[in-house]
């Protein structure tokens, strides 16, 4: 019985009994609150990390769309400078030839190497256009070289497609110029023009850059056109 009571009371004597004061169990709340946070702290910074990198490949992209606009910005520069290394001189004889257009062309119409040239901010099928112009003593505009179709083409309009005075009738018959029956030697055909079957006409087209000036068309379609005539005196 004796030892029963002693096995007892070293028992109990090894439990902790709870002293006053004791805040053994708060601490050890305290330790698993600030676990959480750090956890929580952990987590937001691999978010921001995240998003970092997020940001740094979007900004390299956009770098290098910034890379390859300014290539392509340079090479149209490029371009457009051999064009007007092309033209410059041709062009600066057509802007300082120096006449008083009021002297030789009627109202509207704008000088150019002895003739007159009148573009219209009316539209008209090639038919009607060519009856106006020869209304106003002209016929719808020859441009038979290089000096005429980059003078058309220099002229302030808001139209781009203008028609001129080509004209191929049937399939088998050649292009021929309506002032004054030519045949087309010089040519600005843009790319896989001319295209068409039939009775065609003329289109000067206004492209940037001015790669070529000239497409086929039908000639019942509606354009603005150009006519041309002698300047007074020439």
């Amino acid at each position: 019985m004796l030892p029963l009571i002693c096995f007892v009371m070293v028992a109990l004597l090894n439990v902790p009994l709870p002293v006053k004061g004791d805040n053994s169990t708060v601490m050890c709340n305290c330790d698993e609150r600030m676990e959480r946070q750090l956890l929580a702290i952990n987590l937001t910074i691999a978010d921001q990390k995240t998003e970092i990198c997020e940001l740094k490949a979007r900004l390299d992209r956009l770098e290098g769309q910034l890379n390859t606009s300014a290539v392509t910005d340079n090479l149209g520069l490029n371009i457009l400078q051999k064009i007007i290394d092309q033209h410059l001189p041709l062009a600066r004889k057509i802007l300082n030839s120096g006449v008083d257009e009021r002297r030789f062309c009627p109202d509207g119409w704008v000088y150019f190497e002895t003739q007159c040239y009148y573009f219209s901010k009316h539209k008209r099928s090639w038919h009607l256009a060519n009856a106006f112009c020869a209304g106003k003593d002209g016929h719808l505009a020859t441009a038979d070289n290089e000096a005429v179709n980059i003078f058309i083409y220099a002229h302030f309009s808001r139209s781009v497609r203008f028609w001129i005075g080509g004209r191929k009738r049937g399939t088998d018959n050649p292009w021929q110029w309506t002032g004054n029956g030519n045949e087309f030697q010089y040519t600005a055909w843009c790319p896989e023009q001319p295209d068409g079957l039939g009775d065609l006409c003329l289109s000067f087209l206004k492209l940037v850059p001015a790669e070529c000036y000239w497409t086929d068309r039908k000639c019942k379609f509606q354009e603005a056109f150009i006519c041309q005539r002698p300047a007074n005196g020439m």
